[in-house]
């Protein structure tokens, strides 16, 4: 009966050592090896990482805006914005007996691109636009639309499976909204920040005074 083989213990922080990496790589050279003429679309990555990082504190391309013509706001609107239009080019003249369906596919969705292009020009148009009023600087990552969000998502849960109110109908909610007012407290499971729901209302439970 053969021997089994002694398991060698390696610790655990080089066992992990550059697997990402190679598996990254890897997936990188095959997807040059079946379509070498849209390779340059991994630039995606950095282009994307680049965008996100406006929002990193620990980063300098993070940093408050001051000027209405920081770099940063062209870079938004000029290359951010071009390379997906870029990408879509490349993509419908790819060569290739490739469907509509399929080379749509390959891009992402338009209701993506479209509220990427709502976020980049509304962002540029605040910023220029507080910088030339009375703002000293501009804190980017402090804008949300979490109150929109939650004042809607009070209308949405309301009406029901009616995903088209009249407006009518929506005249009505807000009514009943006013009516109710504290009363209608946003979801707990949801994807917007609640704006500490849980202080607004205090539970006393200690027994009332006898007479």
């Amino acid at each position: 009966m053969p021997k089994r083989k002694k398991r060698q213990n390696v610790p655990y922080h080089r066992k992990r050592r550059g697997t990402g990496k190679s598996k990254l790589d890897k997936g990188q050279t095959e997807i040059h090896a079946l379509t070498p003429d849209i390779a340059h679309d991994e630039d995606l990555l950095p282009s994307e990482t680049e965008e996100l990082t406006c929002r990193n504190k620990r980063n300098p391309d993070l940093n408050p805006y001051n000027s209405p013509s920081d770099e940063r706001l062209r870079w938004l609107k000029e290359d951010f914005l071009n390379y997906f239009s870029e990408w879509e080019q490349a993509v419908m003249n790819r060569v290739g007996n490739f469907t509509l369906k399929e080379r749509k596919g390959m891009l992402l969705s338009h209701q993506t691109i479209t509220g990427l292009k709502i976020s980049v020009h509304s962002i540029v148009a605040s910023v220029k636009f507080l910088l030339n009023s009375v703002a000293k600087f501009v804190l980017t990552h402090s804008f949300n639309q979490d109150p929109l969000e939650q004042e809607f998502g009070h209308y949405r849960h309301r009406v029901g499976d009616n995903s088209n109110p009249t407006v009518y109908e929506v005249r009505h909610m807000m009514n009943q909204m006013r009516a109710v007012g504290a009363v209608a407290l946003a979801p707990k499971r949801g994807n917007i920040h609640r704006q500490n729901d849980e202080n607004r209302f205090v539970i006393d439970n200690s027994k009332l005074p006898k007479r």
